[in-house]
């Protein structure tokens, strides 16, 4: 996997700044290679429930708390759930998210959010649909991440 590296690295204030926007702590191994680098040099593709999923790109600094607001736009009682911190989107614009149970300070995964799916088809019982889960950390993600040689 080959990354777009940052021109300057973000410092660890800037990373402070959004977390405290976000009402979160960043997973560690999201913030260090955020810092560092800002995309891919080419698409990677990741599997949820067996079907493909392209990473079309990375939210920049600037879109996280838009990101974070529009995921539960008109559907407020979702909240209750906890909180959604999207990073990434694909193609057709589903997105990839960080959760936060509720009174939880370190995800329980990361997860897709289909574009169409209602959050009703999004959560159960007290969390996010457990077939919805791609990894239990960002670094697993990562490592999920692969290259179609057919593209």
């Amino acid at each position: 996997m080959e990354w777009i590296e940052r021109g300057q690295p973000f410092s660890d204030e800037v990373i402070t700044e959004l977390e405290k926007q976000l009402g979160v702590r960043l997973p560690n191994d999201f913030v260090e290679w955020f810092k560092q680098y800002e995309d891919l040099e080419y698409g990677a593709w990741v599997d949820v429930e067996g079907e493909p999923y392209n990473i079309e790109e990375f939210y920049g600094l600037e879109h996280f708390v838009e990101e974070m607001d529009r995921f539960f736009s008109g559907r407020e009682k979702y909240k209750a759930y906890g909180t959604v911190v999207p990073f990434a989107f694909d193609s057709t614009l589903n997105r990839f998210c960080f959760f936060y149970p509720k009174d939880h300070k370190e995800i329980s995964g990361v997860f897709l959010r289909r574009r169409d799916d209602d959050l009703s088809e999004v959560f159960e019982g007290d969390g996010i649909k457990e077939s919805l889960y791609i990894s239990q950390t960002f670094q697993d993600f990562l490592e999920k991440l692969y290259i179609d040689d057919e593209d």
